[in-house]
C-alpha cells in the first residue's frame, strides 16, 4: 500500500510510528473521546502500541481499518482520521472515523483532515461505498460530515455501547458529489 503524506495550509496527515504510543493513549483519554468513541480510549501506552502495530500492518496489507495519524503542520499529533470496512456489508463499503484532541477543538481541523484524507484513500482503496455513523447528540461529528459533502439517509434507535440512544447514518455519494462539495 502506498504510504500516506497529506499536507493541507495546516495540517499534515501521515503514517503511525512506534514513538507515537504515548501520544495517541494521551489523546485518547479526553472525555468527548470517552463518550463517542469508548473502543478507542487507551488505558496505558502499551495498549496504544498494539493498536498502532496493528493499523501499521493494516496500512502495509490494504485490509482492516486504514489509520493515520493527523498533526498540526510543524506541531505535534493532535489526532486521527481513519477508514474502517463495514462488516456487515458487502465489502466495497467504509465508514469514516476521526478523532482530534479535546483543545483542538472547535478550529474545523477535523474537517479538513477528512476532506484531506478521503480522495487518497479512497483511491488507493477502491472505495465504491462511503458511511459516516454517529450519535444523534454528536452535532460536532454530523457537521462534520456534512460540511464533507455526506447526506443524512436514516436514523435508527439503538443501544450504543450500553446505552439507548438514536444512531444517525450519512453516505457520500459517489455519483452525485465531488470532492470538497460545497455545503
Amino acid at each position: 500500500m502506498e504510504r500516506i503524506s497529506i499536507e493541507t495550509e495546516r495540517l499534515r496527515i501521515g503514517e503511525w510510528m512506534p514513538e507515537l504510543a504515548g501520544t495517541l493513549c494521551r489523546l485518547s483519554q479526553n472525555e468527548g473521546n470517552r463518550l463517542f468513541l469508548p473502543d478507542e480510549v487507551f488505558e496505558t501506552v502499551e495498549a496504544a502500541q498494539t493498536a498502532i502495530a496493528e493499523w501499521m500492518a493494516n496500512r502495509r496489507a490494504g485490509t482492516g481499518m486504514q489509520s493515520c495519524p493527523v498533526f498540526q503542520k510543524g506541531g505535534s499529533c493532535i489526532g486521527h482520521v481513519a477508514l474502517c470496512p463495514l462488516e456487515d456489508w458487502d465489502g466495497e463499503a467504509w465508514e469514516i472515523e476521526y478523532h482530534v484532541a479535546g483543545k483542538f477543538r472547535g478550529h474545523n481541523y477535523a474537517t479538513e483532515a477528512v476532506r484531506a484524507f478521503l480522495p487518497t484513500i479512497t483511491a488507493q482503496l477502491s472505495v465504491k461505498q462511503l458511511r459516516g455513523i454517529c450519535p444523534e447528540d454528536n452535532h460536532a461529528s454530523r457537521r462534520v460530515l456534512e460540511q464533507c459533502g455526506f447526506e443524512k439517509y436514516r436514523e435508527s434507535a439503538v443501544v450504543y455501547y450500553g446505552q439507548p440512544t438514536t444512531i444517525v447514518f450519512y453516505r457520500y455519494d459517489f455519483q452525485k458529489r465531488t470532492w470538497f462539495a460545497a455545503k
